[in-house]
């Protein structure tokens, strides 16, 4: 439906119900506080204490190839949830500015730790995570922009 345009949702015998959008209301609504807090306790309540059980914590450990697997206690305490916005566009969505929040962890070797390196596998914390927010009905996939 194009801009200040009217669609018709309902044609009966007696009646025809046409419906204009209210694009900024829906643009408020969708990075509103409401919404901020929504999103928000998604990624605070089921997606951080899964992360935070499937941390590895100690000091770094030599591996099986003789490499070292930094697992400082730092990369634990380092998770955050980060509030932000994301633009959303799509076919049938006209460009739409949506709360949105990221689980983020500022460890200095929180790469390494995910995704590992030549001398050793990552434990995969934030690919666990959210495939637990998946099979829980949650889509948590990073909006691309």
């Amino acid at each position: 439906m194009a801009v200040g345009q009217r669609e018709q949702v309902y044609r009966g015998r007696h009646v025809t119900v046409d419906y204009q959008p209210d694009r900024a209301s829906i643009a408020a609504l969708a990075v509103g506080p409401e919404i901020r807090a929504i999103v928000h306790d998604v990624a605070a309540r089921p997606a951080l204490p899964y992360a935070l059980a499937l941390a590895p914590v100690g000091r770094a450990q030599r591996t099986e190839r003789g490499g070292e697997q930094p697992t400082a206690p730092r990369y634990k305490e380092s998770f955050e949830v980060d509030d932000t916005t994301v633009m959303v566009v799509g076919a049938g969505i006209y460009p739409l500015l949506r709360a949105a929040a990221n689980l983020v962890n500022q460890a200095p070797h929180a790469l390494i730790v995910e995704k590992g390196n030549s001398k050793f596998g990552g434990h995969h914390v934030m690919d666990r995570t959210l495939a637990h927010l998946l099979t829980l009905g949650l889509d948590a996939r990073r909006s691309e922009t």
